[in-house]
């Protein structure tokens, strides 16, 4: 999504720079945006190091988890967001710059605020335009294209030509993925590496979860049954259970693990639907 926003804004022949927040610790994660003056670090580069800032200058720097970010280091990123400038680690030079950022997270930022984990004040000013991409479990009809998309970049890379047949592709379709799409590209990646032609998951000794869920999935006699009607029929049936358990709609959308809007979008459109197939 951020390579998207990216390639269809007026930055897309500037720089995109992406730094993943939570494989670095604080120190570093300084010294990779703000970059730092030579003698700054004992064995860093003896020129110094220009940042990821500087880098993305007129551009677009993507700060992926961005929940990870270490309070202290939240604070100097909240001056750079306002002001527009920064300063090189071990240096008294302000330097201007002018970055779009684009942040994600996997966590529920406003969740963290109230948790005192993250800063208000940055949150607010992060939260210009806030674009919520559903997990893949609520999105069933990505897997398929998802994975075609990582095998065909495994078999460009390693010049072969492995393929995966319709009923693997069942398989993943059924699969919830708590892992979301990281654990698809993992389960691609490793099946790949073991799998001679056709991609198998069936017979993986990692992808039991997988098969467990699919053996104890009830028989359907009526092979004229519409899948994605069961699946849907199946989805209805844990909401309004734990609509009943829990009362309320934030209540029941949070212990499954979904958004209040997709919950309530959802319910009401399954509402509908099953209402005109009962007439």
């Amino acid at each position: 999504m951020a390579q998207y926003i990216f390639k269809n804004s007026d930055r897309k022949n500037r720089p995109f720079l992406k730094l993943n927040c939570g494989e670095l610790n604080s120190n570093l994660v300084e010294s990779e945006l703000f970059g730092y003056e030579k003698g700054t670090f004992t064995g860093g580069n003896k020129n110094g190091k220009m940042g990821l800032f500087e880098m993305a200058d007129t551009g677009t720097l993507f700060l992926d988890e961005i929940s990870e970010l270490d309070l202290n280091v939240q604070v100097k990123l909240l001056r750079v967001l306002q002001e527009q400038e920064i300063r090189r680690l071990g240096g008294t030079k302000t330097i201007k710059i002018d970055v779009r950022i684009i942040a994600a997270s996997n966590k529920k930022l406003r969740k963290l605020v109230e948790e005192g984990k993250f800063r208000k004040d940055l949150y607010y000013r992060l939260e210009t335009f806030q674009v919520t991409i559903p997990p893949l479990r609520e999105r069933p009809e990505d897997i398929v294209p998802l994975a075609k998309s990582f095998l065909k970049k495994l078999n460009e890379k390693y010049c072969t030509q492995k393929y995966i047949e319709d009923g693997e592709l069942e398989i993943l379709r059924s699969y919830m993925f708590p892992g979301n799409v990281r654990e698809l590209k993992n389960i691609i990646y490793r099946a790949y590496i073991i799998s001679e032609k056709n991609l198998e998951f069936t017979d993986l000794n990692s992808k039991t979860r997988i098969t467990n869920h699919i053996n104890n999935m009830p028989i359907i006699e009526d092979s004229t049954m519409d899948l994605d009607l069961k699946l849907k029929e199946i989805e209805y049936g844990y909401m309004k259970a734990a609509l009943e358990k829990y009362h309320t709609i934030r209540g029941a959308a949070e212990k499954l693990s979904m958004d209040f809007s997709t919950f309530f979008r959802k319910k009401k459109r399954y509402d509908e639907l099953f209402k005109n197939l009962k007439k």
